[in-house]
């Protein structure tokens, strides 16, 4: 056989077997495959991904410093906001005042000045030196960096050593630690044996 015959049957069995292995493994591919990943992103219209992400905003006069971090952030592009799991917040205002948090899922403004968490938000409160922590609990909470507050409008619990509250929504100042409850405040204290 001449040898031009041969190379031509050599790599034409090359292609059949790299048609073959791409096939085999194309059909063994795990369906969360990054090809997956890639259409689910285009058809959401995600621009970007971030993983383990840390957002950390100052206040002009360097009073409050807030810091936004999560697992994921995926930026949209047709609103320009961002979707965050499993976010973690940490504010730390004046007088020493702090705020650390969580929540299942956030939802971060195209500009990052508010951030809204969802599904069961969890911060607590601590003053200073102060030992005794105040859990804030609630389905919802916007954080608006900008103005500096906490809103929510869902129902809130927060709870201290000794005292309980319940409310419907909840507005917190950052700046100076104010709180205002607008509706169906209940209260209980415990007194110390």
């Amino acid at each position: 056989m001449p040898k031009t015959l041969i190379r031509k049957l050599l790599v034409l069995a090359l292609l059949v077997i790299a048609v073959l292995s791409w096939q085999w493994l194309d059909e063994r591919a795990p369906s969360g495959d990054r090809q997956t990943a890639e259409v689910s992103a285009l058809s959401n219209e995600t621009s970007y991904f971030l993983e383990e992400f840390k957002i950390e905003s100052v206040s002009a006069d360097s009073a409050t410093r807030i810091q936004i971090q999560g697992d994921v952030l995926a930026s949209f592009l047709d609103t320009g906001e961002s979707k965050v799991t499993n976010p973690r917040v940490g504010i730390a205002g004046a007088d020493q005042q702090s705020w650390q948090g969580e929540a299942s899922s956030g939802l971060l403004s195209a500009d990052y000045t508010t951030l809204q968490l969802e599904g069961g938000v969890k911060l607590v409160h601590r003053q200073g030196g102060d030992p005794t922590t105040i859990t804030l609990i609630t389905d919802s909470v916007v954080l608006d960096t900008r103005k500096q507050t906490l809103v929510s409008e869902s129902p809130v619990q927060l709870t201290a050593p000794g005292w309980s509250f319940n409310a419907s929504g909840l507005q917190a100042n950052l700046i100076d630690g104010q709180l205002l409850f607008p509706s169906s405040v209940e209260a209980r204290y415990e007194s110390a044996p």
